[in-house]
């Protein structure tokens, strides 16, 4: 029960719902300077640091995108070169026939 009321007051403080002007008026009662100014300053500190985390995870996402590229690039050029081997093995197999075939004749 403790639970869901902790969770309603969160969703509360995050849910940003029109206010008539008398509902405003009575949330403003008791507000002072100072505690509009903490609010503000707070909530600025929590964008900062949502901003760092977004770009935190926009540079790991780039590292990761540029490894992937590099691994591919990578696999791409070990079977080039596996192919090049594969087609050298088979033009030696086909001028080995070709000789054999020649000297039966």
């Amino acid at each position: 029960m403790d639970q869901e009321n902790s969770m309603d007051k969160k969703r509360r403080k995050t849910t940003w719902e029109p206010m008539t002007a008398e509902q405003a008026a009575e949330a403003a009662k008791g507000l002072t300077f100072e505690k509009v100014w903490a609010i503000l300053i707070k909530t600025d500190a929590q964008m900062e640091e949502n901003s760092k985390k977004i770009r935190e995870a926009q540079e790991e996402t780039a590292k990761q995108l540029r490894e992937s590229r590099q691994e591919t690039q990578k696999q791409i050029e070990e079977t080039q070169k596996q192919m090049q081997v594969s087609q050298k093995r088979m033009e030696k197999i086909i001028t080995d026939l070709s000789k054999n075939i020649g000297g039966f004749g």
